[in-house]
């Protein structure tokens, strides 16, 4: 299977993690190892914890992330757009 060349021309990626993801499906890795070269990278947790995500991967519990634990969804969403959105006027 061949990564979309959406994900690959993004400039930044928002990337869900949950309990299905640390099943260790295939695709899903795949589509992780493309995010991880984007200039932004932003995880969102659900129902799992950043010690969840330890256990999986060394490298995801060192970024800055949101977990709807903490942020409703509407706020996680403000979040990400705050960050990702380009600013016209430059």
């Amino acid at each position: 299977m061949q990564m979309g060349a959406g994900l690959q021309k993004a400039r930044s990626g928002v990337f869900l993690l949950t309990p299905a993801y640390l099943t260790g499906r295939f695709w899903i890795e795949r589509e992780l190892g493309t995010l991880l070269g984007k200039s932004i990278l932003i995880p969102v947790l659900h129902n799992v914890t950043f010690d969840d995500v330890k256990k999986y991967s060394g490298i995801l519990p060192d970024l800055a992330g949101f977990t709807t634990v903490q942020d409703s969804v509407e706020d996680i969403a403000k979040k990400i757009a705050a960050g990702v959105i380009l600013d016209e006027a430059v």
